[in-house]
């Protein structure tokens, strides 16, 4: 590997670092402020247990993205240019699916609804 290609590799992996970082933290159910449009954390233990599953829920596909985008990144660097046009491909397909299936999916609605204070005094 030449020089250029291992400054590039070591810049692109701290670069995907704090992403990544930032996915694993939604996996333990917790920062659900860094998704966009996603509302703070709920004061009801109810809405607290769905509000980690959205969190978990927008972790896993937003890391599958990060890693396709970056394992594509990483073979553009060391000139596989078949293989990272295949996974950038890849990647925008899952981030579209994704955001379709996170945006249409009634099992989503119900969950993000469940995750609010509101839905659960309503209830009773």
């Amino acid at each position: 590997m030449q020089a250029w290609q291992t400054i590039t590799v070591a810049v692109t992996q701290t670069v995907f670092a704090i992403p990544a970082v930032i996915c694993v933290i939604l996996l333990f159910g917790a920062g659900g402020g860094m998704i966009a449009g996603f509302h703070p954390k709920p004061s009801d233990h109810r809405a607290v247990k769905y509000w980690k599953k959205v969190c978990r829920a927008a972790a896993v596909p937003i890391l599958l993205c990060l890693a396709l985008i970056d394992a594509s990144v990483i073979c553009f660097v060391l000139g596989h240019n078949l293989a990272g046009g295949l996974l950038i491909g890849a990647g925008a397909a899952e981030a579209v699916v994704f955001v379709l299936v996170f945006n249409c999916s009634k099992y989503f609605s119900a969950m993000i609804a469940m995750s609010k204070d509101e839905y659960w005094e309503k209830q009773g």
